[in-house]
């Protein structure tokens, strides 16, 4: 691959206020294009009341999910309108809203849709060229580079923030920006960040080179599975998911034993987690402990179907599990994608943007995806640590996320080699969108904003 130009395609000028402060911003709609016609595109917004602010570049998910999640979600100066958090509309009309929680005042922003996904064209002769994790952060490297030369940022401190697969491609992004023999098209850009925030942390999910144990997975999910059944059944969310994490590790030696465990000791166990998670005691037994994510979502609570991407919410069980579907049959995902596909196209019109369908997820890139890497993606955050002494991360989980569990950060980091004095980890009460609601959307931006202010020591 070989990155060509970077262009504005349209742009506009306006105002928001935030925290009492008007703020003036110049959007722009950008694209970057590579020799073979393939491009990235960006919703870049620029402060023009200062200049040199920190950029923070952004992408969603997927592989081949579209940016709109946290452009309309959480990052841009415009919305999408609830009413009722718990009762999304999903039929119009549908609204978008000046957004209270955006950053503008404190950094720009660049939204990034990599190939494939948005606005962002792929060329189908080419496009394993793109759809792997080590090349799609080269191309989204090579953006990066370009934009900062073009819009001249080279003074200014960088961030990058991924959510979901966006945890994957950033560490590979940043190592990749640094350059040198490990990734991509070995060239040394020599371009260090300050820092990553990384929202539901897929690394440590499987899937991807990751330095998960499968064995200890049913512990390590036990903490999200606790808070999810509490939140639904009366009891503190917040109160189970500690109680469950205090027991994690006698769970996870009774896991690493298998059919070898005491007797007593399993049915001390099932009986334990049975109260903590609603899943049959005999079933617990029986399976020697073990239960999949899958298992919980479907028999936790009677004859409802708990949430994947958000367990905070329930939607009949009538669905086979053969024939279960994420995308289609999950609550969570149901409920508020009508919402932020009609505001993509609201966003077009109320600023007279290129009328163009916008791609949310692409599942054809989802599955062509090679998930194999050079490196996994803990190593390379460990190695952007050692060499630049000043690189920050920030985990943030939500609570009630089912699909990118708290568990998985909280085991990943202290099974890591990461310099915890600059490692943050944080959990919010939503799901795996930890910006949909007003009290999971404001603790959220305030530790964002504390954490791009300066270095912040976890206790």
């Amino acid at each position: 691959m070989e990155f060509e130009k970077l262009e504005t395609i349209s742009e506009f000028n306006d105002s928001i206020s935030i925290n009492g402060t008007n703020v003036n911003y110049r959007f722009l709609l950008e694209k970057g294009s590579f020799k073979d016609t393939t491009e990235i595109t960006s919703f870049t917004y620029i402060n023009t009341d200062s200049k040199d602010h920190p950029v923070i570049f952004i992408t969603n998910g997927g592989p081949g999910s579209g940016v709109v999640w946290l452009h309309l979600g959480l990052f841009g100066p415009e919305r999408v309108h609830f009413d009722d958090i718990m009762n999304p509309p999903v039929t119009p009309p549908y609204s978008l809203e000046k957004n209270p929680f955006c950053l503008l005042d404190i950094a720009d922003l660049v939204l990034i849709d990599p190939p494939g996904t948005g606005y962002s064209k792929i060329n189908e002769e080419t496009k394993k060229e793109y759809e792997s994790v080590d090349n799609d952060a080269v191309a989204v490297a090579q953006f990066i580079r370009h934009w900062i030369v073009q819009h001249e940022r080279a003074n200014s401190p960088l961030y990058f923030f991924g959510e979901s697969y966006g945890t994957v491609r950033g560490p590979a992004v940043v190592e990749a920006l640094f350059g040198g023999s490990v990734l991509g098209d070995k060239h040394l850009y020599g371009i260090s960040l300050n820092g990553i925030i990384l929202l539901g942390t897929a690394f440590s999910t499987g899937g991807f080179k990751n330095r998960l144990a499968e064995t200890n997975k049913p512990a390590i999910n036990l903490l999200t599975c606790a808070a999810t059944y509490a939140l639904h059944t009366g009891k503190d969310p917040y109160q189970a998911a500690e109680e469950a994490w205090t027991f994690a590790p006698e769970y996870a030696r009774l896991l690493f034993l298998g059919r070898n465990a005491n007797d007593k000791e399993v049915k001390k166990a099932a009986r334990r987690i049975s109260w903590m998670t609603g899943l049959k005691e005999e079933k617990l037994i029986k399976n020697h402990l073990r239960y999949t994510m899958q298992d919980f979502l479907k028999e936790a609570i009677e004859n409802q179907m708990i949430g994947y991407y958000d367990g905070r919410y329930l939607m009949p069980d009538t669905v086979k599990e053969q024939d279960y579907d994420v995308l289609s049959d999950d609550s969570g995902m149901g409920m508020f994608t009508p919402a932020f596909s009609a505001c993509a196209n609201l966003f077009v019109e109320k600023h007279g943007l290129p009328k163009m369908p916008y791609d949310m997820l692409n599942c054809v890139v989802n599955t062509d995806w090679d998930r194999d890497s050079k490196r996994t993606s803990l190593t390379a955050l460990e190695n952007v640590q050692r060499r630049n002494k000043d690189f920050r991360i920030f985990f943030a989980t939500g609570l009630f996320d089912m699909c990118t569990v708290a568990g998985n950060v909280r085991y990943t980091v202290a099974n890591s080699d990461l310099d915890l004095k600059r490692v943050q980890m944080k959990e919010y009460p939503g799901g795996h969108m930890a910006y949909i609601g007003d009290d999971s959307a404001e603790k959220f931006v305030k530790d964002i904003r504390e954490f791009i202010a300066g270095p912040c020591e976890q206790d």
